[in-house]
């Protein structure tokens, strides 16, 4: 399958499927206009985003799998993800979700799909404001049901640059990529009203819980089909 199209607002979706025997790429320059047209959701605003996968057929299932990565986007009037920052008290992030929405500056994670199931695993989206980690989750497109769980963490930028302090830093956060403050989180039921639950202890939490938004390598480049944001990279000596 070879498609190209255009976007609302300029933008331009493309997907190829079986050039190479069972590869697939999808890619846009408006990640927004894309998933609205695609029926995923409205409520992401602009950026980039590419799917990488492949298909292989295991007794009479075809299972698709791969990494999906995005740069550069908004979030707005997401009635779950005001939901999560509500329960987590993080009501100064959520009260961006009104305005000009929440801006991240990646999202990325690897998935699985079969037999009407999404699994996602290393899921993680971070931005200046907040980071959110989603460490496993299954949405069952037949059922209509999600099941999510990870960490969110407010203020992202703010936790991170404490860790940049020699000595103090590593003392206080465990290291590069790490928060002070952080919560747990699990969005579980049908799609349309799930319940949405926090791990009041996780708050507090000190940053050396986790490299929670530590990305292993940059994004799939325009002209790759087979670069993956999880694959091994020179680790950063500074």
């Amino acid at each position: 399958m070879v498609a190209d199209a255009a976007l609302p607002g300029g933008g331009k979706l493309s997907v190829r499927f079986g050039e190479t025997p069972g590869q697939l790429r999808m890619d846009t320059n408006d990640m927004g206009a894309a998933f609205k047209q695609l029926g995923v959701s409205d409520n992401v605003v602009g950026g980039t985003f590419v799917v990488l996968g492949s298909a292989e057929d295991k007794g009479d299932k075809r299972v698709f799998s791969g990494i999906a990565d995005g740069e550069n986007y908004k979030v707005v009037h997401a009635p779950l993800v005001a939901r999560l920052l509500s329960v987590a008290s993080f009501s100064a992030v959520s009260s961006m979700l009104s305005g000009e929405g929440i801006p991240f500056d990646r999202i990325a994670a690897k998935y699985s799909l079969s037999d009407g199931k999404l699994s996602v695993t290393e899921a993680k989206a971070l931005g200046g404001a907040i980071g959110i980690n989603v460490s496993s989750g299954l949405l069952d497109l037949k059922a209509d049901t999600i099941d999510l769980s990870g960490t969110v963490a407010p203020a992202y930028t703010f936790n991170s640059l404490l860790g940049r302090i020699p000595g103090l830093g590593d003392l206080l956060v465990g290291g590069k990529g790490e928060g002070i403050f952080a919560a747990n989180f699990r969005i579980q039921g049908p799609t349309d009203d799930p319940k949405v639950s926090v791990n009041p202890l996780g708050m507090m939490a000190p940053g050396f819980v986790r490299k929670l938004f530590l990305f292993d390598a940059p994004p799939p480049s325009a002209g790759s089909s087979s670069q993956s944001p999880y694959s091994e990279q020179p680790k950063d000596t500074k």
